[in-house]
């Protein structure tokens, strides 16, 4: 919702939207450069074991630039 004012997760309802949320299911608008696309999907992972550390994402090029 920051970079497009789009709520990625969103549906036709409530209950749909809930189901995307929960099974991490996203999409991205076209306003999104592809770095971006790489920095949110490596941080909307469901288990946290499988998330990228601070670090890591504080390197990425979308922060860096």
């Amino acid at each position: 919702e920051l970079i497009s004012y789009v709520c990625p997760f969103l549906s036709e309802s409530i209950m749909e939207t809930c189901e995307n949320i929960k099974n991490v299911r996203y999409t991205f608008s076209d306003d999104f450069s592809e770095e971006a696309k790489d920095f949110i999907s490596k941080i909307l992972i469901r288990n946290p074991k499988d998330r990228c550390s601070i670090k890591q994402l504080k390197n990425h090029k979308f922060i860096l630039y």
